[in-house]
């Protein structure tokens, strides 16, 4: 069995660079040292946490009071193929962009889309993580999972998860229950260019049929000019979800925002927001563009001036604190001018119910 340590900080183990200590920790490599650390776990009554590329969590000034788990699972193998698909295993410890980088020199069509996103793949599944008009849940088959209540290790597929706009029940209905200890992928041997997104249409413009190769290079070059490099800038990325309303719902925020910022506000949020049918897309920048939030700071936690989605740890000294007034503010900010009530991606570690409730008041 690994050593289990004691009092150990995570603020260098999560891309945000901000949290407490862990009371205990361990990292396991192998399904035999994680079963170990989750005896460890249940022996002495601790509340586990499973711990990957640490991106996409906001961990409290406290720390966590239990056990942190660190997978550093690793490898990528091959399990089936046939003349147009071929699925893919990796290791929940694996890096992200490891595995997209491996898809793409192989010619897989699929996650080319999701190129430099930062974490682990086992951390794919449990925010359902998309961009650029990819998701997750598109190429996610099984998952090889293991129940912390009764230790059993099972397969999973992708119809059990839970799956919805950056939800699954790993975050959702069963948080904590479940650790993912391997994903595997249905990829496409022929495929075609996804270029729904604006950027991405833009960026290839002109020309014809972009490869595999061009698509990640261009993923990466728009990422790269938008979002903060959390190995420079602690982050956890789009900190806030974009929203899809209905007709009506949307017709009364336009009707709150003539009220409170005036017709022209009003119509600019209705000439950028895409409508579907009965469904229209509201880019939750736009809103905190037009409610005068950007560049808004709260000690060292600020919005990011490229991408007022993004909450950055702009001094490396940030606290957790800063980061949820900030997003306290935001919030506050969003719902009196337009009615709406925006939510948090990440996930947030450590923090009591009654610090959440305040946090999150409206």
């Amino acid at each position: 069995m690994r050593e289990i340590q004691k009092d150990i900080s995570l603020r260098q183990l999560t891309t945000f660079k901000i949290g407490g200590p862990a009371r205990y920790f361990t990292e396991a490599q192998s399904f035999a040292e994680i079963e170990q650390a989750w005896q460890f776990a249940r022996e002495h009554r601790l509340n586990t946490l499973i711990l990957g590329g640490g991106s996409n969590m906001l961990v409290s000034d406290a720390g966590f009071d239990g056990l942190v788990i660190k997978i550093n699972l690793t490898g990528m193998t091959i399990q089936a193929e046939d003349e147009q698909t071929i699925l893919l295993n990796a290791a929940a410890g694996e890096c992200w962009d490891d595995v997209t980088a491996r898809c793409v020199e192989s010619g897989w069509w699929g996650i080319e889309n999701l190129s430099l996103i930062p974490g682990s793949a086992g951390a794919l599944a449990v925010q359902n993580v998309g961009a650029y008009g990819q998701e997750a849940s598109e190429v996610i088959e099984s998952l090889d999972v293991c129940d912390l209540a009764d230790g059993r290790r099972f397969q999973m597929t992708t119809q059990q998860c839970g799956f919805g706009y950056r939800v699954s029940m790993f975050n959702t209905t069963c948080p904590g229950r479940y650790l993912i200890l391997s994903v595997t992928l249905r990829l496409k041997k022929r495929g075609e260019a996804n270029l729904s997104y604006r950027d991405l249409a833009a960026y290839f413009e002109g020309k014809k049929s972009p490869t595999l190769t061009d698509i990640r290079e261009a993923v990466i070059a728009i990422r790269n000019a938008k979002l903060p490099d959390p190995a420079i800038i602690g982050n956890a990325g789009s900190f806030f979800k974009n929203l899809t309303l209905d007709l009506a719902a949307f017709q009364r925020m336009l009707a709150h925002v003539r009220r409170q910022r005036g017709n022209e506000t009003a119509a600019v949020i209705e000439t950028r927001c895409r409508i579907s049918g009965n469904q229209v897309k509201v880019p939750t920048a736009l809103l905190l563009d037009v409610c005068g939030l950007k560049g808004l700071k709260i000690g060292g936690a600020a919005l990011y001036d490229k991408h007022p989605l993004i909450l950055i740890n702009a001094t490396g000294n940030a606290t957790a604190d800063e980061v949820m007034s900030l997003m306290k503010t935001v919030r506050q900010t969003v719902y009196a001018h337009t009615g709406l009530e925006i939510m948090p991606e990440p996930n947030f570690i450590g923090f009591t119910q009654e610090e959440l409730e305040c946090y999150f008041a409206l």
